[in-house]
């Protein structure tokens, strides 16, 4: 483990077979190979914010789910 006098962290664990990454607030964001997933955690907001093309894509199922609104803009919207 990497601890900064800050106290961030960067946890490299072969046993679990995880990366992780947090912030003193404990913000996370962790790779977990045995899982197969990458989970993000935040205590606020999450922006994803792209100059070009975005693609979300799962060869399973997808989920969106919200407690409040899901709003949805675009110059055009194609729902299949």
């Amino acid at each position: 483990m990497i601890k900064t006098e800050g106290g961030h962290q960067l946890k490299l664990d072969d046993k679990n077979q995880q990366i992780q990454l947090e912030t003193k607030a404990g913000f996370a964001i962790t790779l977990d190979d045995k899982l197969e997933r990458i989970f993000i955690n935040s205590k606020g907001d999450i922006s994803l914010e792209a100059s070009g093309d975005m693609l979300f894509k799962a060869r399973g199922n997808m989920q969106l789910s919200a407690n409040g609104r899901v709003s949805v803009r675009g110059s055009q919207i194609n729902l299949n």
